[in-house]
Order: C-alpha cells, then sequence, then structure tokens
C-alpha cells in the first residue's frame, strides 16, 4: 500500500479492486485517492518498477542499466543514479523501486512530468 503523502496527481498506481489495472491519479482529497477508474481508492499499491515499466517511461536499454534520452539519469537494481551534466565525476544515488517514486524524482529534477506509454 502506498502513503498518500507519497502520491502526487498524475502518478500511476494500480488499485487491486480492478485487478491491478495502472489507473493515474487525478485527486487527492478527504483520504482518499481519486483515479481515473475510482474516485474512493484507499489501497492503492505502487507499480514496480521493470525493465517493461522503464521502456514505456522512455529509458533506453544498455548492457547494465536503463537510461534516460539525457544520459543523466540510470536506474540499475532498484537505484536510481542521477548524474551532473556538467561533471560526469558529481553523481547521487538514492533506492526506486516503483514507479510513482521515478515519477516524482524526475519531476522534482526537470520540472516536466515523465512520460508513461501505455
Amino acid at each position: 500500500m502506498i502513503a498518500i503523502n507519497d502520491l502526487r496527481i498524475g502518478n500511476f498506481i494500480t488499485d487491486p479492486d480492478l485487478l491491478n489495472i495502472p489507473s493515474v491519479v487525478v485527486e487527492i482529497k478527504y483520504g482518499f485517492i481519486v483515479t481515473n477508474y475510482n474516485d474512493a481508492l484507499v489501497n492503492a499499491i505502487p507499480i514496480k518498477l521493470t525493465k517493461e515499466i522503464l521502456d514505456k517511461c522512455g529509458f533506453k536499454n544498455s548492457e547494465w542499466e536503463h537510461k534516460t534520452k539525457s544520459d543523466c539519469l540510470f536506474v540499475h537494481d532498484e537505484i536510481i543514479h542521477i548524474m551532473d551534466a556538467r561533471d560526469k565525476n558529481y553523481s547521487f544515488t538514492a533506492p526506486c523501486k516503483y514507479l510513482h517514486q521515478l515519477q516524482n524524482l524526475y519531476y522534482c529534477l526537470t520540472g516536466n512530468e515523465l512520460e508513461v506509454v501505455w
């Protein structure tokens, strides 16, 4: 289950009542999550990052990692690596196991939504 304060509008989650179909958060109100399929979801399930999900997010596969088009954001073994584009010797790592975490981090870093093509 995902804590409501970990979610933003636009995050993808799954609803156990809908056979785990990916849903997008459209509103959060009164302790409930409103998605494009459900208007009072309480038990949201995170979407685990897999190679298939990373592909849907536009990450490109290389020998040991998935990376963004900018070559500054890498995901490998549930760890996200962020490299400074100006100084390739500087990087930051953080655990990242779920799609909503990746979406939130991407938004914080770029100011843009991470496009996910289902």
